[in-house]
């Protein structure tokens, strides 16, 4: 019988390439991050972005533990990259074709190969190298979590925890309490998580207080920030919980992905509508950036007046980039299904 798709996954993935693109309107396409935190429209654009922003790339990476933990070292695993390179390298061709100004073939080449033709990229340069370590970090994987040593697996994730997301929540600038120089390493402390929700299927029944926590932790910056500037005056404060990938980002996370990894849902419709995007949740976060260039330079410069009153585009921008983005990605899809048969013919 053919195996039953897991849609709790494919939710994961689908929230994960929502939150990339909303993300996108605040960290890069927008003056967010350069305006004064003064008023209603603010408010939300910070609470939308201390949600959006610190769940894109987590969620993407814990789902790469979730299904590749038991992948082992073979040609064919490594000859699967195609899967990442092929979309990665056709779709900075058309990103170059439409965006650059000159089309120079030399820009074209050191751009791709720099991860630069396509703004959004440097996720492709990472999520390589990843790929690249899956078969070993699964033979830790399988050392560790099938030794039954429950102490072994609880020390496993406390030096992750303390080597990549416990400096930037104790660390403030030059004062290091924890050494942090292995920080950066978060997508393997990611892996290894999702790795761990594979293997011992954990389930969180008191739902309730894991969405307070949640929101507890994404929206206290930017509701102390806004209370803070708009009653005492002056400068926001510094984020006390740190970066999304500090300990308490990581803890929201992962109580998120547990909420929802195991969700079923009755609708044929909407399982159609998640799995597809799911299906096509890389190849749309490619194309994003190339709609972004597009989508939002024509709207600021017919709309834009301020940040606080940009708050209305939030919605339409972001669905029309997600729209776009979808198109193509199925439009890609569609030739290389095309193409696929042929090459299996000739071949025989």
């Amino acid at each position: 019988m053919k195996k039953q798709r897991e849609i709790g996954s494919d939710i994961i993935r689908t929230l994960a390439i929502v939150c990339v693109v909303c993300g996108h309107f605040f960290t890069v396409n927008t003056p967010f991050n350069q305006t004064e935190f003064v008023g209603g429209g603010m408010l939300l654009q910070g609470c939308l972005k201390a949600f959006f922003c610190n769940l894109g790339v987590p969620l993407f990476l814990m789902l790469t533990g979730y299904f590749n933990c038991r992948k082992e070292f073979s040609v064919k695993y490594y000859k699967n990259i195609k899967r990442v390179l092929l979309p990665y390298v056709v779709i900075s061709i058309l990103t170059w074709a439409v965006l650059s100004s000159d089309h120079s073939i030399k820009e074209l080449f050191f751009g791709t190969l720099g991860y630069k033709t396509i703004g959004y990229a440097w996720y492709v340069e990472m999520f390589i190298g990843l790929y690249l370590c899956v078969p070993f970090l699964n033979i830790v994987v399988e050392k560790v979590f099938n030794s039954g040593n429950r102490k072994l697996i609880y020390g496993f994730f406390l030096v992750l925890i303390f080597m990549t997301s416990l400096p930037p929540l104790v660390d403030r600038g030059e004062y290091r309490i924890i050494p942090n120089y292995w920080q950066m390493c978060f997508p393997v402390l990611l892996y290894f998580t999702g790795a761990y929700i594979r293997y011992f299927q954990p389930v969180i029944k008191p739902k309730v207080w894991a969405i307070l926590t949640i929101g507890l932790i994404y929206l206290q910056y930017p509701i102390i920030n806004y209370l803070k500037i708009s009653l005492i005056g002056g400068g926001g404060i510094p984020n006390l919980l740190g970066p999304y990938y500090a300990f308490p980002g990581y803890v929201a996370m992962t109580l998120l992905f547990v909420l929802l990894y195991k969700v079923k849902i009755n609708s044929p419709i909407f399982c159609r509508v998640v799995t597809s995007v799911s299906l096509m949740s890389y190849e749309m976060f490619l194309f994003s950036y190339l709609c972004d260039r597009l989508i939002y330079l024509r709207v600021i410069e017919w709309v834009y007046i301020d940040q606080n009153s940009f708050t209305v585009w939030f919605v339409p921008i972001t669905f029309s980039v997600l729209i776009v983005s979808y198109i193509l990605a199925f439009g890609y899809h569609w030739i290389t299904d095309m193409l696929e048969p042929k090459k299996k013919k000739n071949a025989i």
